[in-house]
């Protein structure tokens, strides 16, 4: 066995410092005399290996971790956290945060420590709006996103009503500008955003009816109140499955599957059905798990693996299903294109109808071109 000392002795070259490496059992001990570069190399060395075992404690997240819902219980993400909760290693504590557009939960997260320990839970449309509104000063970049599901905008009429397709309410929007009705869940919500990127981007009249929120959207077309709506996926599934409404386009550049229930529903993409509609594809509501960028790395690959591995379970595949969800891969690094999109769209279009206060190239939010920018831009 043998003990390592650290001393200073005398020698003709001065003062110096010497490692001893004693052999307790022999009584023996070899003073061996470094130079200061030696010594500095062995604790670089030791640093080294240091960090390297410290970085392995971090790697996976913290046993106890507390997840802020930005919204009231019951809502989807708060029924996603707790499916997903079932399978994760980690304990978790939800606490319920709602308010200024999930912007108290946003900014309690971030005023909390960034260890990794503290997560987000929240919906994306107004995730990236709230710095735009002036309840949050902390922008999408100072975040670290997982997305796991997303809602697609459905374009959706009354079972019996006369449109079989989106070619079909096209046609009548363009040949009676501003005489169809559509209904939306209010003013600046993701519905209406939906609602207006079509139009705009098509250059497509019709008149918008607000509601206050998606039930009596619902109950306005059942009772033709509305020609039609855009609201997300997971407000119609439901209904569509019962046959009440009709689909005729999502707002995604793949077909949506919503069979289920003994019903078979696939609703057609709004891809390639109206010049300058495809650049705002994917558009909807999202859901996911945000925490702030400066958590450590190691940390952040520990979540990511944490999340994925919820994510893939049969149970949260059977969530998504039953929700009219459509299951996304919870890589950050992948995300951070289809939140800038969002961002951009909702950002944008919110502000040039006035209802944010704050102008998005002043937090650096590009602009999508809308279709008159298309066209000066061709002319």
């Amino acid at each position: 066995m043998y003990i390592i000392s650290l001393r200073e002795e005398k020698t003709k070259y001065g003062s110096m410092k010497v490692v001893v490496f004693m052999n307790s059992i022999k009584g023996k001990k070899w003073p061996l005399i470094f130079s200061i570069a030696s010594i500095l190399i062995i604790a670089a060395v030791w640093l080294i290996i240091d960090n390297t075992l410290l970085n392995s404690l971090l790697k996976d997240p913290p046993n106890q971790l507390t997840v802020t819902v930005a919204w009231n219980p019951g809502s989807i993400i708060d029924s996603m956290i707790h499916t997903m909760a079932l399978d994760m290693d980690s304990q978790l504590t939800l606490q319920y945060i709602p308010g200024e557009n999930g912007a108290r939960g946003k900014n309690a997260v971030f005023q909390a420590a960034h260890d990794g320990a503290n997560i987000l839970a929240t919906n994306m449309s107004a995730f990236v709006a709230t710095e735009a509104m002036g309840f949050a000063e902390s922008s999408p970049r100072d975040w670290t996103v997982w997305l796991c599901a997303f809602s697609p905008s459905v374009v959706t009429v009354s079972a019996d009503s006369s449109y079989e397709s989106i070619g079909d309410l096209i046609t009548d929007l363009r040949q009676n500008p501003g005489r169809l009705r559509c209904a939306n869940a209010g003013f600046g919500t993701i519905s209406y955003v939906a609602a207006e990127l079509f139009s705009t981007r098509s250059v497509l009249e019709f008149d918008h009816i607000y509601y206050p929120g998606d039930s009596p959207v619902i109950q306005a077309l059942l009772d033709k109140e509305a020609d039609f709506a855009i609201l997300q996926s997971d407000e119609l599934v439901n209904r569509l499955r019962s046959g009440e409404l009709k689909a005729l386009c999502v707002f995604s550049e793949e077909e949506l599957d919503l069979s289920g229930e003994g019903s078979e529903i696939v609703i057609p993409t709004l891809k390639g059905s109206c010049e300058n509609l495809d650049m705002i594809l994917p558009f909807g509501e999202i859901y996911g798990l945000p925490v702030p960028a400066d958590v450590p790395i190691n940390r952040i690959h520990g979540i990511e693996t944490l999340v994925k591995s919820a994510v893939e379970t049969v149970g949260f595949a059977s969530f998504v299903n039953g929700k009219g969800l459509v299951a996304i891969e919870p890589d950050y690094n992948k995300n951070i294109e289809t939140i800038e999109h969002l961002s951009s769209l909702i950002c944008w279009t919110l502000y040039d109808v006035g209802f944010l206060p704050i102008n998005p190239s002043s937090l650096d939010i590009g602009k999508i071109a809308c279709i008159n920018e298309v066209n000066q831009n061709n002319a």
